[in-house]
């Protein structure tokens, strides 16, 4: 998982090589 800016938490999950873009508040 890559911690962008604020609390933006994208993790790359390699199912049929999608990213999933999961935010923390």
């Amino acid at each position: 998982a890559v911690k962008g800016l604020n609390s933006e938490v994208f993790t790359k999950a390699q199912l049929g090589g999608e990213w999933r873009i999961v935010h923390t508040l």
